[in-house]
């Protein structure tokens, strides 16, 4: 595991314990590893008994992507259609840079909103209060597995096949690093 995961993972861990209500995201032209990644987040934020939104983002999902367990929770909607004033986390995740994030306006986070950053584009300058980008790893799925071994968390069926499909978007299903 590379040492900045290992050092961020107990911090990462320590804001989602003191969340009440979470707030994840598809990135504009949503893949396999936007949807994988925010959904596997969102399995584990409720198995940590938080309150977890997915929403879409700026563009349909792939309907290819229903089978994905939790796809029929994302809320059809963009960040500025979301009251941030009910959430007191936000992570993006999968999104280099805020018009990832959406691109219908400049995204700026109300001051009382923690922004955790998770990414492996090595374009990404660092948006969050907490940011964890390594561009070692193939995907933000593969990250949220490391994450996840560190915080010893129990990886169950619904998981593994959100990170699954995450890692093998970005492969190009195995085809390259």
């Amino acid at each position: 595991m590379p040492n900045e995961l290992a050092t961020l993972a107990p911090q990462i861990l320590a804001a989602l314990q003191q969340a009440k209500h979470v707030l994840l995201h598809c990135h504009v032209g949503p893949d396999e590893d936007s949807v994988g990644s925010a959904l596997a987040m969102c399995h584990v934020l409720t198995d940590l008994g938080k309150r977890a939104t997915v929403i879409g983002g700026d563009s349909p999902l792939h309907t290819s992507l229903k089978f994905l367990p939790g796809f029929e929770t994302i809320v059809p909607k963009n960040f500025f259609e979301i009251d941030l004033g009910e959430f007191d986390l936000f992570i993006s995740l999968d999104s280099a840079s805020l018009d990832r994030i959406s691109s219908k306006g400049e995204v700026i986070f109300p001051a009382g909103l923690q922004v955790i950053n998770i990414d492996h584009h090595p374009t990404n300058p660092g948006f969050g209060q907490i940011n964890l980008v390594d561009s070692s790893f193939a995907a933000t799925s593969e990250m949220l597995y490391a994450l996840f071994t560190e915080w010893k968390v129990q990886i169950m069926p619904e998981i593994a096949t959100c990170l699954f499909v995450g890692i093998s978007g970005d492969t190009g299903h195995f085809k390259h690093n």
